[in-house]
Order: structure tokens, then C-alpha cells, then sequence
């Protein structure tokens, strides 16, 4: 049996072994000379770089500001003209109004019956549109809507909504006759990746000898999409999909402030001080804590109504979890102690670091972001955020608890709750 590589393989096996040609030609002695050099300059360079990255981030600071700004002058103008439509949208409308009537003139009948329908349901679909965009200008005013979202209101997704307001982004209808919008989808670029991954897989899977033409095949498939990929990091704002009002309303919602849950985490804490300082002296009484965590989770943090974006995003204690977990990730002095306080073991601190310092004893601020994003979006984090609150509604306890004046019988003043 032959051993030989058919033409088509051949040409596979070309393009690697020309790669592995250049790469095995470098000259290892210059480019080690070269690496020591740049290393004998770091210490100049890292003050510079500080300064640059300290300059990075206030023209970030800046420019989200700017947009912030943005989003209060346009809501103020929407609400203080109660205009919620633009000259576009109204042009488009009287357009689709106008062909109608040239169709209902010439209609039978039913036809009529339809046309008449039709309108109809466009009145109600307008309407709430114009609703939605009411909500939408309030929700920028109010503390329990987006007001203090600036992750949201700076992001490419709330562009697409500020859209709404300065005219660039005009109501849209779909191919059913509905009016939505042109929203920013991020599951796009997210389904390329996948199909990119799956594709890595089945190319992986195939044999050269066997499955030449279909190597080909997927290879070509793979460069379209790798294209793709790139192009939409560059320019996200164009990943845009029809959207109805319905979901659109349920993505402010989703980007606002969680007050009802809010409201429960302050009532628990609240009651459990009361409870801690009426508790009596010599009594040995300590918060119970697996109690209190079971009803956080079942009747908090894993209730219908609750926002796992506000929860962890939102600033719902002294500072949101998210923001919490990062800074104390990147204050790590040892990661084989996690984070024991939100229940993060130190293997799951571990296989989630990047490592892009390079020092495996410590995690850099950049990579401390990283991990608390990955942390967020796990399947744990309602078990994170249970934890996180039950410590804040224990910690109460412990000041209502500390709170108690002392009796002058009290022969132990050094009594604590655990």
C-alpha cells in the first residue's frame, strides 16, 4: 500500500512545511540579543508607560462623560417637546400612509377590510414605539432606571439606543409590516466565533489524505469567517439587527436598577441589626448564617423578579460586586487564599487567570478584570452573590450585636458574635 501523499495533500502539506522553513531559519542568537536589549530599557520605559496609561484612561473618562452628557441633553429635548419622532420617521411614515391610500382606493372589499387592519395595527404599533421612547427619556432621569448605568449608556449597545433620540438610528419596519429599530446585537459576532470554533473542530477531525477537497472547502469558509470576526472587532456599532419595541423594552429594564431586590438586601440587613442588638447578654447566641444564606438565594438573589445584570453590575452595597471582586482579585497577596469571602475557591481564582504578566504568584489589574468578567458570567454566580449579601446582612448583625450597651453584671465585656 502506498505511502505517498496524493497531489491534493501535497498541497496542504506544502503551505506547513514552507511556515516550519522560516520559523526553524530564525536567527536565535539575534533575536535573544535583541530580547535583552529591550530588557536592559524597562525600567526607563515603564514610568513613561504609566504616565501614558494614566493619560489612556482620562481621555476614556472623558470621552464617557461626553456621552453621558449626550444622553441627558437629548432625553431633556425629547421630554421637553414631547416630540418622539423625528422628521425622518414622520417623512418615512406619511410615505408608507400615502401608498396605502392609492391601494385602498383601487381595493375590492376585503382587500379594504385588510388595509383597514392593517392601519390599525400600525396606530398601536407606533403608539408603542412613541411609549417606549417616553420610558426610554424618563429611564435616563431616574436612579431606579438607567441613570447610573454608565457601563450601559457608554457601550456600542446603548449607542444603538441613543440612536433613537439624535436621528441616527430611525425607526425601521420589518418585513411583517412592525416597527422596531436597528439594535446592536452582540450574539452575532458571538455565533461567528462559535461557527469558527466548531469549524476548528471538524477541520481537526478530518484526514488530509481522506478528506482533501473537504479541508478546502472548510478552510475557505474559515478565512470568510476569521474576516468577519475582524472586521466586526473593528467596527461592533454595524452588528446590528431588527429589534421589536417588546424586546427593546425589556433590554432598559434589564439595564436598570434592580430596586425592589435592593429593597429586600436593605430590609434583611436592617432587621438582622435589630436582631443582633436586642440580643441578650451571656446568651452565646451567633447569627445564622446557613439560614440566611438559604433565604438569600431562594428568595433574593434567586427570585423570579430578580436582575442578575443589577446585582452584579450595579452598585448595590458600598460598591457593585463586580467592581468588589475585581479590586480584592488584584489585591491578592497569595492566590491560594481565593476569595473566601464570596465563596471563589483559589482553583477557580487559578484556572482562570491569563497570566499576561507572565508571574504566576501574582494577578495584574488587567487580568484581575478579566477573571471577575469570566466570574460574572458563570454558572456560580448566583451562588457568589448569595454569599456576597449574606456576609453584608452578617456583618449587620455583628454591628446591632456590638451595639448593646453593657450591663454592669456582665462579668465577659469581651463577648462577640461569630
Amino acid at each position: 500500500m502506498s505511502t505517498g501523499t496524493s497531489g491534493l495533500a501535497q498541497k496542504i502539506v506544502e503551505g506547513a512545511g514552507k511556515f516550519h522553513e522560516m520559523s526553524s531559519s530564525t536567527d536565535l542568537m539575534s533575536n535573544l540579543n535583541m530580547q535583552l536589549a529591550q530588557g536592559q530599557a524597562v525600567d526607563k520605559s515603564v514610568k513613561a508607560f504609566g504616565g501614558f496609561a494614566d493619560a489612556v484612561q482620562k481621555k476614556a473618562r472623558e470621552e464617557n462623560q461626553m456621552l453621558m452628557d449626550q444622553w441627558n441633553t437629548l432625553s431633556d429635548q425629547a421630554l421637553d417637546s414631547e416630540e418622539f419622532m423625528s422628521d425622518t420617521e414622520y417623512q418615512d411614515l406619511y410615505s408608507d400612509l400615502e401608498t396605502e391610500r392609492e391601494e385602498f382606493v383601487n381595493a375590492d372589499k376585503k382587500q379594504k377590510a385588510i388595509l383597514l387592519n392593517n392601519l390599525e395595527k400600525r396606530n398601536d404599533n407606533i403608539k408603542k414605539y412613541k411609549d417606549f421612547k417616553t420610558e426610554l427619556a424618563l429611564s435616563v432621569k431616574d436612579s431606579d432606571g438607567i441613570k447610573n448605568n454608565e457601563m450601559f449608556l457608554t457601550s456600542t449597545l446603548g449607542q444603538s439606543y441613543k440612536g433613537l433620540f439624535d436621528g441616527s438610528n430611525p425607526m425601521v419596519k420589518n418585513e411583517d409590516g412592525e416597527y422596531g429599530a436597528m439594535i446592536y446585537n452582540p450574539k452575532l459576532q458571538e455565533d461567528r466565533k462559535t461557527e469558527l470554533n466548531d469549524l476548528n473542530k471538524a477541520i481537526d477531525a478530518l484526514d488530509v489524505e481522506v478528506d482533501g477537497n473537504a479541508i478546502l472547502d472548510l478552510n475557505k469558509r474559515r478565512e470568510e469567517l476569521e474576516g468577519e470576526i475582524y472586521a466586526a472587532d473593528m467596527n461592533p456599532s454595524l452588528d446590528v439587527s431588527w429589534t421589536s419595541t417588546d424586546s427593546m423594552d425589556r433590554e432598559i429594564k434589564k439595564q436598570s436598577f434592580d430596586r425592589t431586590t435592593n429593597n429586600l438586601i436593605t430590609e434583611a440587613a436592617s432587621s438582622q441589626w435589630d436582631m443582633g442588638s436586642k440580643t441578650p447578654f451571656g446568651t452565646g447566641k451567633n447569627f445564622d448564617y446557613d439560614r440566611t444564606y438559604n433565604v438569600v438565594q431562594n428568595q433574593i438573589v434567586g427570585g423570579g423578579d430578580a436582575n442578575m445584570r443589577s446585582l452584579i453590575y450595579d452598585k448595590h452595597l458600598d460598591d457593585s460586586f463586580f467592581n468588589t471582586i475585581t479590586n480584592e482579585i488584584s489585591q491578592l497577596t497569595d492566590r491560594d487564599l481565593g476569595l473566601q469571602n464570596y465563596g471563589i475557591s483559589p482553583e477557580i481564582i487559578s484556572s482562570l487567570d491569563p497570566g499576561t504578566d507572565g508571574d504566576p504568584t501574582r494577578i495584574m489589574p488587567q487580568d484581575a478584570k478579566i477573571i471577575a468578567k469570566a466570574i460574572a458570567e458563570s454558572p456560580s454566580v448566583e451562588d457568589y452573590l448569595s454569599t456576597y449579601f449574606t456576609k453584608h446582612i452578617e456583618k449587620n448583625y455583628i454591628s446591632g450585636y456590638n451595639s448593646r450597651p453593657v450591663p454592669d453584671n456582665v462579668s465577659d465585656r469581651g463577648e462577640f458574635a461569630k
